[in-house]
């Protein structure tokens, strides 16, 4: 597949993703089943970034940042279905990553249900790594499920940003 270019979400392209997250075994990061009325309540509301990924012209992956004051919360990161095991999220991520960064953030986030293993392996991947216990435990307060959590330094060497999304629990019906 040819390179992935990130464009903002426009809510004709609002169908096909909720079709990607209505896909088999999708849901559980999006209950209930997301509706085109959510995107448009997403553009409307600018603390919350959606973009769409697309390769050869083609729309193949959603993703969005949530702009919080301890960072980037990267967010509802789905690839259609048809397209998946290519490389392509872990793309998407790097691509939401370099947004982040040209966004001034010092840092990234992202929360996992622990069973989506794929999804953990791809951030590992691109270098996200696990918070400590205690700080997880903490994240996890007030949660109505268990994430992983996972940060991205996308500070300058030797600085040190802040730890911890403070305010993400209010994202917490948009789950990863």
């Amino acid at each position: 597949m040819t390179a992935l270019t990130l464009e903002p979400l426009s809510l004709a392209l609002a169908e096909l993703v909720c079709e990607w997250a209505c896909a088999s075994g999708e849901l559980s990061p999006w209950t209930p089943p997301p509706t085109s009325d959510d995107f448009q309540t997403a553009l409307a509301d600018s603390s919350i970034r959606p973009y769409v990924a697309r390769a050869d012209g083609q729309a193949v992956a959603f993703g969005e940042l949530w702009t919080e004051p301890d960072g980037i919360e990267l967010a509802r990161i789905i690839v259609d279905p048809a397209l998946r095991r290519r490389g392509i999220g872990t793309r998407l991520v790097l691509l939401l990553l370099e947004e982040a960064a040209r966004m001034a953030a010092k840092q990234a986030w992202v929360r996992v249900v622990p069973q989506n293993t794929g999804a953990l392996a791809c951030y590992t991947k691109v270098g996200f790594a696990y918070v400590s216990a205690a700080d997880e435990n903490r994240f996890n307060e007030g949660q109505q499920r268990v994430y992983r959590w996972l940060r991205y330094d996308l500070a300058p060497q030797g600085k040190q940003p802040r730890s911890g999304p403070d305010s993400f629990d209010r994202f917490d019906e948009n789950e990863q």
